[in-house]
């Protein structure tokens, strides 16, 4: 497996313990999570792609159009007092904490 092909925690019980190829007892060929057993299937007979089907997750593109939308709206925000600018600043760190948790 490549560091491209690396398997993200399950979403559902964020365990680390995935296992590549499925379930060790069944004939799964898709990842499962060996804790609380959620598996994205086979999705494909690649194995990287079976492992990006289970990278994915649904509500991340969605997330990343919101953080774009609000670095839009601070980009056009004229500071007025000083705590003005500690919550653009403080919404602007928060935006680079969360593009840094995803990468």
């Amino acid at each position: 497996m490549t560091t491209t092909d690396a398997l993200l925690p399950c979403p559902f019980c964020g365990s680390a313990a995935i296992d590549a190829q499925g379930w060790a007892s069944t004939d799964s060929t898709g990842p499962a999570c060996d804790d609380c057993g959620a598996s994205a299937g086979c999705v494909s007979a690649s194995a990287s792609e079976n492992i990006a089907a289970w990278n994915r997750r649904a509500g991340q593109a969605r997330a990343d159009a919101l953080l774009e939308a609000l670095e839009g709206l601070l980009a056009t925000v004229e500071c007025d007092t000083a705590l003005d600018c500690k919550l653009c600043d403080a919404a602007r760190a928060a935006i680079a904490a969360a593009k840094g948790a995803k990468s």
